[in-house]
């Protein structure tokens, strides 16, 4: 308790934190770390692995760089963990991951956190708040630092990869983009969880090439989830498929959700969902600018044995190729109380 570190840590081996390299069972309380914590295996604002702990009103503000492995503003790695009222400002660059909390989360619960600091992967997939999350809880958590995946790491502003996981009024407001990989506004990819009152508001890039989604408002991937609440303010501007609020959208629920970003590409795009497959798609508007050289639709591209309910289209879509109001390819699917009302 009340314990501090203004110093700079660097080693050749092994993790490194500003507080301790591997803290276990602890209870820390009005922690912080200021100095510069420099390494080449797992480096993290607090320490290199939080395990079995609890940790409220703490903070890190010393930048984070790792040569060699991935870095965190608390942790490389946190499990078993409730952390409440941290803040990171640090910048966090990783050799392989990066995460403004961590690399890792699992079995973790995070109250009242944020970061603000900006945050690099130079080799793999980088988070705003968290690169993988798996069985952990996150409430009214934050990311207002820039998120970048420099080369073949996938990126998403808050987290790369949610897996069952519960996400509750969390958001991401800074650019978020990936050199070879696709990236997503709030979340590369999410499984088996339940995303509610969640947003993104940063703007959505990538570089990959090839045939497959590289930007999406919200995440790139859903599959088996729940997403309620959620919408994207970010613009997106790629030369792939691409779409306002979901890429690949399998077995989902998704309800009371929107897309305001405008959307620019040179292939085909959804306002709302690129592909959606055995999903339930409920009180969905599109009010972002459809920009696209290929077929478009207002709400989703493609749909296969969907229901979509009372869903609408709002926005204008400029494309000299065929389009469709609010879908642009439906098979199998009903469709009730939807409509277009742009041009």
């Amino acid at each position: 308790k009340d314990f501090y570190n203004t110093g700079d840590a660097t080693s050749t081996s092994g993790g490194v934190g500003g507080i301790g390299a591997y803290i276990t069972r602890c209870t820390l309380i009005n922690v912080y770390n200021t100095g510069d914590i420099i390494g080449k295996s797992t480096c993290g604002g607090i320490a290199s692995n939080l395990n079995d702990s609890i940790m409220e009103n703490c903070y890190n503000t010393g930048n984070i760089t790792d040569t060699n492995a991935p870095a965190g503003g608390i942790a490389y790695s946190i499990s078993n963990s409730t952390i409440s009222n941290f803040y990171n400002t640090g910048n966090v660059s990783g050799a392989s991951g990066a995460g403004g909390f961590s690399q890792n989360a699992n079995n973790s619960t995070f109250t009242n956190c944020y970061n603000e600091g900006n945050i690099i992967s130079s080799n793999s997939s980088a988070g705003g708040l968290i690169t993988y999350i798996s069985n952990s809880s996150l409430t009214k958590c934050f990311n207002k630092g820039t998120v970048t995946a420099e080369q073949s790491g996938i990126s998403g502003g808050v987290a790369a990869t949610i897996f069952e996981s519960t996400l509750h009024q969390c958001f991401n407001e800074n650019t978020v983009s990936s050199g070879s990989a696709p990236s997503g506004g709030f979340a590369y990819s999410i499984d088996k969880s339940t995303i509610t009152q969640c947003y993104n508001l940063g703007n959505i890039t990538s570089g990959i090439t090839g045939s497959t989604v590289a930007v999406a408002g919200f995440a790139v991937n859903a599959s088996s989830s729940k997403i309620n609440n959620c919408y994207n303010k970010g613009n997106i501007n790629t030369t792939l498929y691409t779409a306002g609020l979901i890429g690949y959208d399998k077995n989902n629920t998704i309800e009371n959700c929107y897309n305001e970003g405008q959307i620019l590409t040179t292939s085909c795009a959804g306002g709302i969902i690129y592909e959606s497959t055995n999903s339930t798609l409920k009180n969905i508007i599109n009010k972002g600018i459809i920009s696209s050289s290929g077929p478009s639709g207002g709400i989703v591209y493609i749909a296969k044995n969907c229901n979509i309910e009372k869903c609408a289209n709002i926005a204008e879509i400029r494309t000299n190729a065929p389009a469709g109001g609010v879908v642009y390819t439906l098979n199998d699917s009903n469709l009730i109380k939807c409509y277009n009302t742009a041009e």
